[in-house]
């Protein structure tokens, strides 16, 4: 899946209503309502679309989980077993 870019959808929405809405005009409680479902449905679609940051948020986190051992840590398993 593509990644989306929700300044790009803003400004093919732009493109859409500009001729029938002003920019600065104040949002109402629907603009607003409306603004916080899209935002939801977008963050949902951009997690699942594996952006970089987040994946490297999850590598990270992944990493403090399994307490990965350090190279010194194998460094000195293999000594030990190697004796």
């Amino acid at each position: 899946m593509d990644s989306i870019n929700p300044l790009n959808i803003l400004k093919l929405l732009e493109m859409d209503y500009e001729q029938d809405f002003q920019p600065n005009d104040s949002p109402s409680d629907h603009d607003k309502l409306l603004k916080a479902l899209i935002k939801d449905f977008l963050d949902i679609h951009i997690n699942q679309a594996g952006s970089p940051i987040l994946a490297i948020e999850d590598d990270l986190q992944y990493e403090l989980q399994i307490s990965m051992p350090t190279f010194e840590e194998l460094k000195s398993l293999s000594q030990k077993t190697t004796c």
